[in-house]
């Protein structure tokens, strides 16, 4: 073999090396769950952390509250991120990329992810849990997709129904839709109040026990009926906010009965 032909046989060699995907001990990432958020969560522990040494558990620990987490190194150096469904497990999973290993997702189409060559699994022994229940980023018609929710720990409306779930008839402003239905059901509630223009209240009653009585056999009846419909999936899937809310604005046939004009005067509202 000639001068050149070893100096094109170098080239090639270099070349396919550089080509070649970089031979790492990628973190074995262990989920043994059917849960679409904990794989999909495996699943970017795996791509982030591909250069990084070491096993990591995804595990359900029964004893944690609702959306905490935690971190536990184990003495053969097994870290484990675990909550008491897949909710928490997979705010441990972003909480974990976020804080140890330095990942950012500042909006849907950015995301920094840092050179963790040489980097370590940590050793932690750590508890912790969102300081807010229900958390979510709104301003209006905003485009931020469920994917980017759920990287940021957001639990209103991130994917695979992830998060914090409002019951029916929705999540805000129901005084119209309670209205209706306790109207069907008992319209003798309803056209013998008079509003604060003298004409007859079109509303809900405050202080009238009956109407109470009333609004809460419907909301049961949609908490009975919401938990029937999502019995087979996650138990985080399942409402824990009911809303009982005026809506926006005054329906112009608010009720002044006696009741309900001494409280709200009292109220300043």
């Amino acid at each position: 073999m000639n001068k050149a032909e070893k100096a094109i046989v170098a080239v090639v060699a270099a070349a396919a090396v550089y080509a070649a995907p970089r031979v790492a001990q990628a973190v074995e990432v262990v989920a043994d769950m059917k849960d679409e958020a904990v794989q999909f969560a495996a699943k970017d522990m795996r791509r982030i952390l591909a250069d990084v040494p070491g096993r990591i558990e995804l595990k359900v620990e029964p004893g944690l509250a609702s959306q905490e987490w935690r971190f536990k190194t184990a003495p053969d150096g097994t870290l484990a991120i675990s909550g008491c469904d897949g909710m928490g497990i997979v705010y441990g999973v972003y909480e974990f990329l976020e804080e140890k290993a330095g990942c950012l997702w500042l909006a849907q189409d950015t995301e920094i992810l840092p050179d963790l060559v040489g980097w370590k699994l940590p050793v932690l022994d750590e508890r912790r849990r969102p300081a807010y229940y229900a958390r979510e980023m709104y301003v209006g018609d905003d485009n931020m997709d469920g994917v980017w929710r759920l990287r940021n720990k957001e639990s209103v409306r991130a994917v695979f129904a992830v998060g914090v779930h409002y019951g029916r008839p929705r999540d805000n402003h129901t005084f119209a839709a309670y209205t209706k239905l306790v109207k069907e059901k008992h319209p003798e509630l309803f056209g013998n109040r008079r509003s604060a223009d003298g004409r007859i209240c079109n509303t809900l009653c405050m202080t009238d026990p009956r109407m109470r009585r009333a609004v809460a056999a419907e909301m049961l009846e949609f908490i009975r009926s919401d938990r029937e419909i999502r019995k087979n999936r996650p138990s985080y899937t399942i409402p824990t906010y009911y809303s009982l809310e005026q809506d926006d604005g005054g329906s112009g046939g608010e009720c002044m009965c006696p009741g309900c004009k001494e409280l709200f005067e009292k109220e300043g509202s």
